[in-house]
């Protein structure tokens, strides 16, 4: 039990500066990647995209909707069954 805690104390000083590290490339990547997906840039290759609003008007939204809330319960009861004492 002792050497657990050695071991988590020695790691403490290597994963906070794999975390500087991590942190300083992480800031170096975010300024090109913010600047090319704002608005205003003509390059808007990392533009994300949003999700649209789901067509609650279509039937074909609702009959997806019960397939797969059917196969969702049929595998839920199958691995109750699976699991049942």
């Amino acid at each position: 039990m002792g050497l657990y805690w050695v071991f988590l104390w020695l790691l403490t000083p290597v994963a906070m500066v794999l975390h500087f590290v991590f942190c300083g490339l992480g800031l170096i990547w975010y300024t090109p990647v913010k600047l090319m997906a704002s608005g205003s840039s003509k390059y808007r290759i990392l533009q994300p995209r949003y999700p649209a609003f789901p067509p609650f008007w279509t039937g074909q939204y609702w009959v997806r909707m019960r397939l797969r809330s059917k196969q969702t319960c049929e595998f839920a009861f199958g691995l109750a069954q699976l699991l049942a004492p």
